[in-house]
């Protein structure tokens, strides 16, 4: 990772860090607000069986773009269509209502009704096929994260594009949150997963708010502790580190 995410800007009381096996610091500034559990990409890329590579979750200085429900128009066929949006079956076709207009279903996922049913019995227990469309591969929600270029601590739209690697949750995960089934998050494709409700939780706290930096570290980078929560004053900034899987909501004292 770049050398500034040591800075005494990034590194904070309360998450004391490790690099490889070089001497450990603190700083005084920042106070640990709240911990998660969260899970990103492999150390090294590989194939994930399907055609699509998992990389690492690239570290780096970012900031908060926002979150809202991501729509896919690309290799990620289930996510063509918004998390939650009405189904039905009419005249024996399936159908999924978009921008308040019923459309067949084939026209954004050619995935048979069988399919459908048999992975929400699989998830949900429930043999039949679900009112809303539950199988976007982002979840309810995403947060979106953009690189912070020029290291002004804000978002600015039109030099810093919205980064490929986000916050999000799993369908798998969407059913064990809804289900209150125990969550084990899954390695990702280079994005971080996190859980249902904790990135709810996230974004009524404003921890996910627009203009939070995201510090990702890098895989041989470890939190010591103690972690503590404590109370804090705003604005919040976050740190994933991928090698121990977990992310940290820091705070001004």
């Amino acid at each position: 990772m770049a050398n500034q995410v040591y800075s005494r800007s990034t590194l904070r009381s309360g998450i004391t860090v490790q690099r490889g096996q070089s001497t450990s610091f603190t700083v005084e500034a920042l106070v640990t607000v709240a911990e998660y559990d969260a899970v990103g990409g492999p150390a090294i890329a590989r194939d994930d069986g399907y055609g699509r590579m998992k990389e690492p979750t690239e570290a780096g200085e970012y900031v908060i773009v926002g979150c809202w429900k991501h729509v896919s128009q690309s290799q990620w066929a289930y996510s063509k269509i918004e998390w939650g949006s009405p189904l039905r079956k009419q005249n024996g076709i399936v159908e999924v209502l978009v921008s308040g207009l019923w459309h067949p279903l084939e026209q954004y996922c050619q995935v048979s009704e069988s399919d459908l049913v048999s992975w929400y019995y699989s998830n949900y227990g429930k043999n039949e096929l679900p009112q809303t469309w539950v199988f976007n591969d982002f979840g309810h929600i995403t947060c979106f994260i953009a690189k912070d270029l020029n290291h002004d601590g804000k978002w600015n739209k039109n030099s810093e594009k919205i980064h490929h690697q986000f916050f999000h949750t799993t369908p798998g995960d969407e059913a064990s949150s809804f289900l209150r089934k125990p969550i084990e998050l899954k390695e990702s494709h280079g994005c971080i997963h996190v859980k249902p409700h904790d990135i709810d939780e996230m974004i009524a706290r404003g921890y996910m708010k627009q203009g939070n930096m995201v510090y990702i570290h890098d895989y041989g980078t470890r939190p010591l502790g103690p972690t503590i929560p404590e109370p804090a004053q705003l604005p919040y900034s976050l740190h994933f580190f991928p090698g121990p899987k977990k992310l940290f909501v820091m705070g001004h004292k």
